[in-house]
């Protein structure tokens, strides 16, 4: 009898002591991304990163290309993107892709117009860290706490996210505040894809935020892309204009 007294209460006191299971829902956890301090939240960032992918079957890696990433609260995105093509047509040249939430504009350095504009999607690039960006399909969303797992041995809160057409799950290192890992199951046609990002190389800010410094990239469990940070700054009071669509030759 004292023994199950002893184990009930430590039971219980593990579950009080817990700031995830007893004061913290899904959504505030994910609110707390990169603020474990009480900083101001993120609302603008520059990312400079090299994207290391495979070009084709032989699974074979190389540089493809050296990308800057603009981002502002809530979707604001423009990526501009220095290809890497040794004997290709496009090697060394820019394109640039911004994106407003609404439509999404593909410009080549080499044309004054865009050669592609299509709506935007309501989800960011995966090169870009998980949960900066937030869309208005957001709010319709499923956030469920699923429990907690290790992740490369740093022990992380597991959220499931479920929407129409989205099912989802973020790994959270709640101590500091930072996403270890996202899968993403999507549709295509009767076939099943499954993204995965690995958040590596946690580095810590001035102001005491922390950041994931890599990224590895797999679909369907294969290797496809890794995403290396050269630098990161955010809260830069980047200007709208930078997303707007351009209309003059990229230079």
């Amino acid at each position: 009898m004292i023994i199950r007294k002893f184990f009930l209460l430590s039971a219980i006191s593990l579950f009080l002591l817990s700031p995830v299971f007893a004061s913290d829902d899904a959504k505030t956890i994910l609110s707390r991304l990169y603020c474990p301090s009480g900083q101001m939240p993120v609302v603008d960032a520059v990312i400079e990163l090299e994207d290391i992918s495979s070009q084709d079957d032989s699974g074979k890696m190389s540089l493809a290309s050296q990308d800057k990433i603009y981002f502002k609260k809530n979707c604001k995105i423009r990526i501009d993107i220095i290809i890497i093509d040794p004997g290709g047509q496009l090697d060394g040249k820019q394109m640039t892709i911004i994106r407003d939430g609404l439509n999404a504009f593909h410009y080549l350095s080499t044309g004054q117009y865009p050669v592609k504009k299509k709506v935007d999607e309501p989800s960011p690039p995966l090169n870009l860290l998980y949960g900066l960006a937030s869309y208005p399909q957001d709010a319709a969303k499923t956030y469920k706490i699923l429990g907690k797992e290790n992740i490369e041995g740093v022990s992380a809160v597991k959220i499931g996210i479920t929407g129409v057409d989205e099912n989802s799950a973020v790994w959270v290192d709640v101590k500091r505040c930072v996403p270890l890992k996202l899968e993403i199951e999507q549709k295509d046609g009767d076939d099943k894809i499954k993204k995965t990002v690995i958040y590596k190389d946690i580095g810590m800010t001035k102001d005491g935020r922390y950041f994931p410094m890599k990224l590895e990239k797999y679909v369907n469990g294969k290797l496809a892309s890794l995403i290396v940070y050269k630098a990161l700054v955010v809260n830069t009071d980047l200007k709208d204009d930078l997303f707007s669509p351009m209309e003059t030759i990229l230079k």
